[in-house]
């Protein structure tokens, strides 16, 4: 199995059910974004940051800390409506009261392992 520091992306094996999991977090979190400027924090190669997209939100921030991430999934997959950029949950480059909904889903595991390796450039 290949777990990339709690990554769950679109490459490598993962149990499906560990996959399912990741997806029906995002399904509930889709139901409340219609017409919204969304930020969805750690959002590694920006699967669910589509969905979110795909569920009516006006525009979706991807967002993480993973350079390599940001640059594998999501310049390949942005759009006007979806902008991947690298950031750190703790310092989220938004003005104040521009986003209406905020996703973070899974993030506490990704900044407890960066914590732990002391690193923003691994994958």
């Amino acid at each position: 199995m290949r777990i990339t520091k709690e990554r769950i992306g679109r490459e490598g094996f993962f149990p499906p059910w560990v996959r399912y999991e990741h997806l029906c977090r995002y399904q509930f979190a889709a139901t409340d974004v219609e017409g919204k400027m969304v930020v969805d924090c750690a959002s590694a190669d920006g699967v669910g940051s589509e969905m979110l997209l795909r569920a009516g939100a006006r525009a979706v921030w991807a967002l993480d800390r993973s350079r390599d991430t940001v640059l594998r999934g999501g310049c390949a997959r942005s759009t006007p409506k979806l902008q991947f950029a690298v950031a750190d949950a703790t310092e989220i480059p938004l003005s104040d009261e521009s986003v209406d909904a905020f996703v973070s889903l899974e993030t506490i595991e990704q900044m407890t392992v960066w914590s732990a390796i002391g690193s923003t450039s691994a994958t």
